[in-house]
């Protein structure tokens, strides 16, 4: 019995472990397609586009910088209107291209 509950614990702590690996880095800038590839960040994405009254539509969503300001709280920075947002690479802002 005492095996079962230990390898219960183990699954639960390394699925918890992963999911807040997924969160976005504090302090980093990331384009919201690259938010959506690490998470459920859709609906954050929303609402700090009409915080700032900005468009919902698909490219908005996908080519805007937001600023992690910690894992519920991306305020948006900028649309990368006539280009994409681009990967700045791991641990680095991402950016108008």
């Amino acid at each position: 019995m005492v095996r079962i509950d230990f390898l219960a614990t183990a699954i639960v702590a390394a699925l918890c472990g992963s999911v807040t690996a997924n969160n976005c880095k504090n302090g980093i800038d990331y384009c919201g397609r690259g938010l959506l590839n690490k998470g459920n960040y859709y609906q954050d994405i929303i609402q700090s586009l009409q915080n700032a009254h900005q468009p919902t539509d698909q490219a908005h969503v996908e080519d805007s910088v937001f600023h992690c300001g910690g894992p519920d709280t991306i305020p948006f920075q900028r649309f990368c209107g006539s280009g994409r947002c681009a990967n700045g690479g791991n641990n680095h802002d991402d950016f108008c291209n």
